[in-house]
């Protein structure tokens, strides 16, 4: 359970404790009240990384001011747009363009295809 440093944080000795048994390295604590330095049992909530992933995912949605569910963020133009506005994840390349709003997908196509061409 032990870090690299060889020590272990203090939150997970107390999710140990709650729980009765130790923590494999692929389980996750997540903070509750989104306070890292309260590690009181019942603000910890024992999760795997990609649920852990997702509800920061949330909690950052909640306080950008829109629905995860509906909307997504462009982390091109960073605007907020509802998900069908957004272009399919299919990845071209190393580039994924799933998160990216149509028009700014577009415009990365239009650069690649003309970077290719030069």
């Amino acid at each position: 359970m032990a870090g690299k440093d060889g020590y272990v944080y203090r939150y997970r000795l107390v999710m140990m404790e709650k729980i009765g048994r130790p923590l494999s390295a692929s389980e996750s604590i997540h903070h509750i009240n989104g306070d890292s330095s309260d590690d009181r049992p019942e603000n910890l909530v024992l999760t795997n990384r990609s649920e852990h992933r997702t509800m920061h995912a949330i909690d950052e949605a909640g306080r950008r001011g829109y629905d995860l569910l509906t909307q997504k963020r462009c982390f091109v133009c960073r605007q907020v747009k509802l998900r069908s506005e957004f272009s399919p994840t299919v990845s071209k390349g190393r580039k994924t363009l799933g998160g990216m709003c149509r028009p700014c997908a577009a415009d990365y196509q239009r650069r690649r295809r003309k970077e290719e061409g030069a």
